[in-house]
């Protein structure tokens, strides 16, 4: 059984008067300043995928060659969301899908495209959520050669539990985390709380608004079954 971490935090505060993801205000508080600022388009292209590629994308996408790099737009993020990351809550419903995996024995691995330190900000406030986890893959993994949508995060997250990956579930939030999913060989199981555009584009064998909608039933002799109340 596979998770992303993404899936797990309902990462909102309020700003000028409205919700918006802690990633897109950390970011925007490094953007801003060079005169460029996030919106649904670039966030769906960069959800889910490496530092790396994503800052680099940035800068391409939004011109800013010459004015920063990459690596300072990262620096900048990490920044922010080390004192933004505190105020997130925990998506609904991911504690109690999680505890109910556990009562039924099935193991847990955390694949994040998040560094390990970023990893760890997370966890000192939630400690009871990630002490589920049976093992874990974060983004800077000596281990790890290729980030979503490559399979390698998944591939390697099975691995670790000692699990074959076409019997493992994804659960993701980010369209490259469902793609790396499905190219894993495992079922992925996509959360979107708030869909926007044709949402055939996400790569899910199913698709549900919140963790809230799985409804975990344990299988005599170990194992589970999944099924949803309500499916996009």
């Amino acid at each position: 059984m596979l998770f992303c971490a993404l899936s797990l935090t309902s990462a909102t505060c309020s700003r000028d008067g409205g919700q918006s993801p802690l990633s897109d205000i950390a970011l925007n508080q490094v953007l801003e300043p060079h005169g460029a600022a996030m919106n649904v388009a670039v966030k769906n292209t960069i959800v889910g995928t490496a530092a790396p590629d994503w800052s680099a994308y940035l800068v391409k996408v939004f011109e800013l060659e010459g004015k920063v790099t990459p690596k300072e737009i990262v620096a900048g993020w990490d920044a922010a969301m080390a004192k933004l990351t505190p105020t997130a809550a925990v998506m609904p419903g991911a504690l109690e899908l999680m505890a109910a995996f556990r009562d039924a024995g099935v193991p847990m691995s955390l694949c994040t495209s998040s560094k390990a330190s970023s990893v760890a900000v997370k966890e000192s406030t939630k400690a009871d959520m990630f002490s589920l986890f049976s093992a874990r893959v974060c983004g800077d993994d000596a281990e790890l050669k290729n980030g979503k949508p490559a399979p390698d995060i998944f591939l390697l997250g099975a691995k670790r539990l000692g699990l074959d990956p076409t019997t493992c579930v994804v659960f993701e939030d980010s369209e490259a985390g469902m793609q790396a999913g499905k190219l894993a060989g495992c079922f992925v199981v996509g959360v979107v709380p708030e869909p926007s555009g044709d949402i055939s584009r996400f790569q899910a064998d199913i698709l549900v608004a919140s963790m809230a909608d799985i409804v975990v039933t344990p299988v005599n002799g170990g194992g589970v079954t999944l099924s949803t109340t309500a499916s996009l």
